[in-house]
């Protein structure tokens, strides 16, 4: 079992779920979608794909080609009903994929710990084990998008209404960052300097809050990750 995760920035990888994949026996590697020739990427070849979250928006293809054949590769694997995981920019390129808007949001930025609120769908998908009641989730993003046509919201919160959505069996998008690590985010940190200097964020209590829900956080990620994982047929013993 293979899995391969396009990676937009070397600073956002698999984090959290690499962990899951190493526990289940799923060998992955990155496939750096800004440099990498996706037009030659068979999109149905690996068992998994993962499309990791990046600082560009889904409507800038003209100044950005390769998000292009990564929506034509998403489409590919859905239509053929190959397991695909889009996170944040991930999940925005699968609404592409699947014909829906991505758009700046106008709710504006949304970034920090926050808690995700259940559909009824949502509650019996594994996604619930990343509910209010169990672990609030990390946000880091400004765009947003319409729920595609024939896909199931799963979460949503006070800020976006789409923050987690399957179209049939095998497409998950989620608007937030389960991948994250207590490590990994202090190098989001620095990222967000310009952030910190207009006030914008509160690096100190980012921190804060960072320390006290990361731990629950990655617990709740590997319950759920391994559980759609098992719906998509992988095993410990594949």
């Amino acid at each position: 079992m293979k899995a391969i995760a396009f990676r937009h920035a070397y600073s956002e990888g698999l984090g959290n779920l690499a962990e899951v994949l190493y526990e289940l026996n799923i060998g992955y590697q990155y496939v750096e979608a800004y440099k990498e020739p996706l037009k030659e990427f068979k999109a149905e070849e690996p068992d998994l794909l993962i499309v990791l979250g990046g600082v560009v928006g889904v409507y800038q293809a003209e100044d950005y080609p390769f998000l292009e054949d990564e929506v034509r590769i998403i489409e590919k694997r859905i239509q053929a009903g190959k397991p695909v995981l889009g996170i944040c920019l991930g999940a925005q390129l699968m609404a592409k994929a699947l014909g829906a808007n991505v758009y700046k949001g106008a709710n504006g930025l949304e970034v920090g710990w926050a808690k995700l609120s259940l559909t009824d769908e949502g509650k019996n998908h594994p996604i619930a084990h990343l509910c209010e009641t169990k672990s609030p989730v990390f946000q880091w993003h400004k765009d947003t998008f319409d729920l595609p046509a024939g896909a199931v919201r799963l979460a949503r919160n006070d800020t976006y209404e789409n923050q987690a959505y399957k179209y049939g069996d095998n497409a998950l998008g989620v608007q937030f960052h389960p991948e994250v690590t207590q490590d990994s985010l202090e190098s989001w940190f620095v990222r967000m300097c310009d952030l910190v200097e207009k006030k914008r964020v509160d690096l100190s209590a980012l921190r804060k809050d960072t320390q006290q829900y990361a731990p629950a956080m990655k617990k709740q990620t590997g319950l759920f990750f391994k559980e759609w994982l098992k719906e998509q047929g992988f095993s410990k013993n594949a």
